[in-house]
């Protein structure tokens, strides 16, 4: 009976602690020096005189994650008490030991970018008292320059200076126009005219408007507006006019080069040996008089130019209508004519001419070639029993090569046929 008791009683504490544990593992705070840890930490120590000491450790370099063992994780913190970098906390981030800066560093960095004692900072501010005179706190007090700004709201250059007096700064407008008109040149046009050898000339303002009511058609007039806004005029035509007039060596120097090589000229009455309406040659040595031949220079150049002729012209091919294109087989000229034939199968109706022969064409002598279209499209060239019936003026044909026929849809069709006549 005690034993059953006593186990019962063992069964209780079990429980309890077990329910004991539960809360431990459930609440999983820790309270150095308090009962009642904070409920957002996982640590919270408190003490009235005591402190807590981090690692203390040797680091050689930022990059070295070493003398630290283990997984490199980020925040992890140490206290560095080497020599290889400066003393106090650095945390893990960014595969490197970033420092925590304490008051003796921050003291030390400000001082190094207020004096400039050769710190990259130190020397961008030494820069910008050179390029900002106006810098109240520059160390070149004996600049008395000004630094230029443009107000974006009024599109104003402004000058900006600063008074150590007063200790303030003093904002003035540019006149930048008055100034750069101010050393600007003064540009004008004078004119002088030359009326005999060795005169000085006179030279007068060109500034007077012209009378443009008397202007000619080709007249061409120059205007030029200077930095004061003077307008002068210049007539080239009249001044150039003026000097072909009355210059005595460009007058002989036109005449020479129009001269030069001989003068061609017209005549619609005899002169002598050359008769009326004719075209004739001056020598320019001998003064001796040639008629020109134009009628056979102008033949010579066609049959010197005649494929370049062609190709300019060409032949302009319309229907029911001979065209004599301007080449020959055994001297007799080709001829191009475009009609329409029916076609029933392989067989056609031919081509008849009547009244479409030129005159001057007795009768056919050649086929050269016949073309079949349909619309745009070339259906055939080969043709057989070509048939030249001079007397009706005629061309019987029908589609194939040989005794082999080659038979088409039905229709009617255009025909180009090329030969030669007699």
């Amino acid at each position: 009976m005690k034993q059953k008791q006593k186990f019962k009683y063992m069964k209780r504490i079990i429980f309890f602690a077990f329910l004991l544990g539960t809360g431990f593992v459930t609440k999983a705070q820790v309270g150095i020096g308090t009962p009642t840890p904070v409920n957002s930490t996982m640590l919270d120590v408190e003490a009235a005189n005591k402190g807590i000491l981090i690692p203390r450790v040797k680091l050689t370099t930022v990059e070295e994650f070493s003398p630290i063992e283990g997984t490199k994780t980020e925040s992890l913190l140490v206290y560095n008490i080497g020599t290889a970098l400066p003393t106090g906390f650095y945390f893990w981030k960014g595969e490197k030991w970033n420092q925590i800066i304490d008051q003796e560093n921050l003291e030390i960095s400000i001082s190094t970018i207020i004096n400039g004692n050769g710190s990259d900072l130190g020397e961008i501010k030494r820069v910008v008292d050179v390029l900002v005179p106006t810098n109240p706190k520059s160390s070149d007090k004996s600049l008395s320059q000004a630094a230029l700004v443009i107000d974006p709201t009024d599109s104003k250059i402004y000058s900006i200076s600063y008074d150590a007096t007063t200790d303030e700064y003093i904002r003035t407008e540019v006149q930048l126009q008055a100034s750069v008109k101010e050393f600007e040149t003064r540009t004008f046009f004078k004119k002088a005219e030359v009326t005999a050898d060795g005169q000085t000339p006179t030279f007068v303002e060109t500034n007077e408007l012209p009378d443009f009511s008397t202007a000619k058609k080709g007249e061409v007039f120059y205007q030029y507006l200077g930095e004061d806004n003077r307008i002068d005029y210049l007539n080239l035509t009249a001044d150039v006019t003026n000097i072909i007039e009355n210059n005595e060596n460009i007058k002989n120097e036109i005449t020479n080069i129009l001269n030069q090589g001989g003068n061609v000229y017209f005549t619609k009455e005899a002169i002598g040996d050359i008769p009326a309406n004719s075209v004739y040659y001056v020598d320019p040595e001998t003064n001796e008089k040639t008629v020109v031949d134009l009628t056979e220079t102008v033949i010579n150049s066609i049959i010197e130019n005649t494929q370049i002729i062609r190709e300019e012209v060409g032949n302009k091919i319309t229907t029911n209508k001979v065209i004599k294109t301007g080449n020959t087989v055994d001297d007799k000229a080709v001829f191009i004519y475009k009609t329409t034939s029916s076609i029933t199968g392989a067989k056609t109706n031919g081509v008849a001419f009547g009244t479409n022969l030129p005159e001057g064409i007795t009768s056919l002598d050649r086929i050269l070639n016949i073309q079949v279209f349909q619309g745009t499209t070339l259906i055939t060239s080969a043709v057989t029993d070509v048939v030249i019936q001079s007397a009706n003026r005629k061309v019987e044909f029908n589609l194939g090569n040989g005794k082999m026929y080659t038979p088409v849809a039905d229709g009617e069709y255009e025909v180009i046929l090329e030969f030669t006549a007699n």
